[in-house]
């Protein structure tokens, strides 16, 4: 039955949060046999569940499995979402992050390129979705050593940083050292 899915999906969000990766995979597993059975084949549960299961993936180092179930999210977002891109970009935010700490800087800016534009049109320009972004892309760029491109990137991120959180936050002392960093290349 879906509900139960939908249990198994917060008990697995629970032991995600513990760090109990194999137990939170294994509830996401039962979720997903559920959902499939049990769902359209492009529901947006299942969508939720692929993600769930990419984060435990992510957060083990398992780069390419992770890779594999954001993909499958993507698709199953194009397909029971299309109108809501602010969906879409946070997948191919996900798919950019993986193919960065694959070491595919190219094809991690390709999807990061893809995202900013969306996030830029839905979300204010303080948004710190926006600052996460562009210290991504500027990463990706370092990574290239296209170190003035990324430095650029880095400045936005740390601009929307201090606007949302302030001088002293850790995430603006993050994104400043980045750009002090670049800054010396």
């Amino acid at each position: 039955h879906p509900s139960l899915a939908y249990n198994y999906n917060n008990i697995g969000s629970v032991y995600d949060s513990m760090n109990n990766y194999p137990s939170a995979l294994s509830y996401y597993r039962k979720a997903l046999d559920i959902q499939q059975k049990s769902l359209p084949p492009y529901h947006a549960d299942l969508a939720n569940t692929y993600n769930n299961i990419a984060l435990v993936y992510q957060a083990t180092d398992d780069y390419s499995t992770a890779l594999s179930y954001y993909q499958k999210t993507l698709e199953m977002k194009e397909i029971s979402h299309p109108y809501n891109q602010s969906l879409i970009a946070i997948a191919y935010n996900n798919i950019g992050d993986m193919h960065r700490l694959k070491g595919d800087y190219l094809t991690a800016l390709s999807y990061y390129e893809k995202t900013l534009p969306i996030l830029q049109k839905f979300l204010p320009s303080n948004h710190t979705s926006l600052a996460i972004l562009n210290a991504n892309i500027a990463m990706a760029f370092k990574d290239l050593c296209q170190y003035k491109e990324a430095a650029k990137h880095a400045e936005q991120a740390v601009n929307i940083a201090r606007c949302t959180f302030g001088l002293h936050h850790s995430k603006t002392m993050a994104y400043q050292k980045l750009l002090d960093d670049l800054r010396q290349n």
